[in-house]
């Protein structure tokens, strides 16, 4: 009859058994390996640093200006993020190029920042990678008065008082790139103003500017502020199709007839604009679950808005090829959102995402590897026994030149030391028939020399 007393005190004593036997197999193993424990050490440190186990908990995007969509799109960010149990710091400077300095600063903590596509590559700052685009960047050049239908808007404000941005701001410097590709002498205009956007706004309305160029998104604060007043125009790039051929990072947009008012009906006719679009680029180094964070922000942003210039899912989208894709974003647009997210907390889950190629390598190799450790592990064993044989080998030897009962009774002596060493090394489990055939052939020789030693007795 089946007892369970004596089921748990059988297997409690095959456990307590193997158990022994394996802490001390383990610790022969140690003993015989301690030369190599130091690079094992430094093996798991650079497994531990490699995977970046530690999350941190605060992020730093750069937004640009004041009355910008980007700090509106930072918000939306910043709300996400706390969903994620991360805290995103919302850092304002002068212009993107501001916050393009700041990101590639190693000494800032600025690790994210928006920049608009065509304004600068990798090939000068390399430490930093894309997440993509997350939203059209269209070029508007307000003006009052009169519609105006020219080629070359930039020619036609010449001599004007116009708006370009601040000094060194993203605006400013596409101006000046897209200014550059006309056949005019535009550029020795001495009445261009560089003012902050919400300055160049109320400057155009109360008459002190001609015009104001403007690079933002349709929803920004400072453009819905000069798309209300029916007084301010947009002016229309008739030649937006020669344009993007020659800047493959712009866009070609429209605004139809009647779209900004259809009971007024403005615009009175259908309006060209040239767009680029808002890329979010980070440092190299930023750790996999703040990456993760962003790319899971935007996505949720781009779902759940839906710009004038695109619908809602448009973005995030690669559209700009000037900075390579960071492995996380390449992963996000090539195979879509891990679905170990939707288990776990970001910081665990970005772990096992890291992880993951690191997992199948080990399943794939687990059988050969635990064929090596099993092989490692029993080797100072085989190495033992084998040094035991070899001894024994010349024991037996040594047996066809006994010539007396004192050579007989060494060898006896010899024999009965190498039994010893027999049975007090370590042995695996898979040299145990190799301990008994050695223990066999041991009591096989001790008997030939006892034969021997009885015989000189017989002589005697």
């Amino acid at each position: 009859m089946f007892r369970y007393e004596n089921f748990f005190t059988n297997a409690k004593r095959y456990i307590d058994r193997y158990k022994k036997r394996e802490i001390f197999s383990w610790y022969k193993l140690f003993r015989y390996y301690i030369v190599f424990v130091p690079f094992m050490i430094v093996g798991l440190v650079a497994l531990f640093i490699y995977i970046k186990p530690v999350t941190p908990k605060v992020a730093y995007l750069a937004i640009g200006q004041a009355g910008s969509s980007y700090g509106v799109m930072a918000d939306k960010f910043k709300v996400a993020f706390a969903k994620f149990g991360l805290d995103l710091q919302l850092v304002e400077t002068d212009g993107l190029s501001e916050g393009l300095r700041a990101l590639d600063d190693p000494n800032s903590q600025v690790n994210a920042s928006f920049i608009t596509a065509g304004i600068a590559t990798s090939e000068n700052l390399t430490n930093l990678v894309s997440l993509g685009s997350i939203q059209y960047a269209p070029i508007w050049i307000f003006y009052k008065g009169k519609p105006v239908t020219v080629d070359d808007p930039f020619k036609y404000f010449a001599g004007k008082k116009i708006s370009i941005g601040l000094h060194d701001t993203m605006a400013n410097k596409l101006f000046r790139k897209i200014l550059s590709a006309n056949n005019s002498n535009t550029h020795e205009n001495q009445k261009f103003i560089e003012l902050p956007h919400l300055e160049s706004a109320e400057g155009l309305k109360g008459g002190s500017l001609d015009a104001a160029f403007i690079v933002d998104s349709y929803s920004a604060p400072v453009i819905q502020k000069l798309l209300s007043d029916p007084e301010i125009r947009v002016m229309s790039f008739n030649l937006a199709d020669a344009y993007v051929r020659k800047f493959p990072f712009l866009q070609k947009v429209t605004i139809p007839r009647g779209a900004l008012n259809l009971e007024s009906v403005r615009p009175g006719q259908e309006i060209t604009l040239l767009a680029s679009t808002t890329n979010l680029l980070i440092e190299k180094k930023t750790h996999p679950a703040i990456q993760w964070a962003f790319m899971l922000a935007a996505s949720d942003v781009g779902k759940s808005s839906e710009d004038f210039f695109s619908k809602a899912g448009t973005f995030p989208k690669y559209l700009d090829l000037s900075f390579p894709l960071s492995p996380v974003a390449n992963r996000f647009y090539t195979q879509g959102v891990p679905v170990v997210f939707q288990y776990f907390p970001l910081w665990l889950g970005s772990i096992a995402d890291e992880m993951w190629v690191l997992v199948l390598a080990f399943i794939a190799l687990i059988y050969p590897l635990y064929k090596w450790i099993m092989g490692v592990r029993s080797y100072p064993s085989t190495f033992f026994m084998q040094r035991l044989f070899i001894d024994l080998r010349d024991m037996d030897e040594d047996l066809a030149k006994v010539q007396s009962k004192e050579d007989a009774q060494k060898l006896i002596n010899e024999l009965d030391e190498l039994s010893i060493q027999c049975s007090s090394i370590w042995l695996s489990e898979t040299e145990a028939r190799f301990y008994f055939n050695l223990k066999t052939s041991i009591l096989a020789i001790r008997k030939s020399l006892e034969a021997k030693i009885a015989s000189f007795d017989a002589l005697d």
